[in-house]
């Protein structure tokens, strides 16, 4: 029977492979460096967006290209379904970043559109919840009563102190997310697709 291989065999020979491969280790490299770039611009405020265009100006060929890539994949990372309306600074923020980037004054009305989207996602969120206190509201006050009779005093309660509310709530959210989820990631690949054509023709 053949021996069995350990992980540690199998760990080296994939590091040995991409060590052997110049081209894959250039790749990984510049992919970082532009996943870092916009990191250390959207939350150190660290990197300005001359400072960006430079890094990319300092390359050509398939190095620019992946730190392009490495750029474009951090940026639309930032972009997420909001939990709430403090969303909307950090988009203005990557839009600055794709507008600057592509130079593509349609990318203002796209992010308009998709600023529409997150809004809309928000206030369907909110109906949601309401309408799910509203549906829950007989059961919390039963549930005040019984605590008042067994402690003697009125508890009040609120709908996430409630296990089963919360439950309820987070199912039905899940479930509108990945309706939405679907458009968001089609805009995504957008972004994406238009960051890295934006430095691949002129390579």
């Amino acid at each position: 029977m053949s021996r069995i291989r350990s992980a540690m065999e199998i760990a080296l020979e994939k590091t040995e492979s991409v060590e052997s491969n110049p081209e894959k280790i250039q790749e990984e490299a510049m992919t970082k460096e532009g996943q870092r770039l916009i990191s250390k611009h959207l939350f150190e405020k660290a990197v300005s967006m001359d400072e960006l265009k430079e890094a990319l100006d300092k390359h050509s060929g398939n190095e620019r290209r992946y730190l392009i890539s490495g750029m474009a994949q951090a940026v639309i990372s930032n972009i997420s379904l909001p939990q709430d309306e403090t969303y909307s600074q950090r988009l203005d923020e990557i839009k600055e970043i794709v507008m600057s980037l592509t130079e593509d004054n349609e990318a203002a009305e796209h992010f308009a559109q998709l600023d529409q989207f997150f809004q809309q996602f928000l206030q369907q969120l909110q109906q949601l919840r309401s309408s799910l206190e509203q549906q829950f509201a007989p059961r919390l006050r039963q549930k005040q009563q019984q605590l008042a009779q067994q402690y003697g005093s009125m508890v009040e309660l609120t709908p996430d102190q409630d296990p089963e509310f919360i439950e309820t709530f987070n199912k039905h959210r899940q479930q509108m997310e990945e309706q939405y989820q679907g458009p968001l990631d089609g805009f995504k690949e957008q972004v994406k697709e238009a960051l890295i054509a934006a430095y691949s023709a002129s390579s």
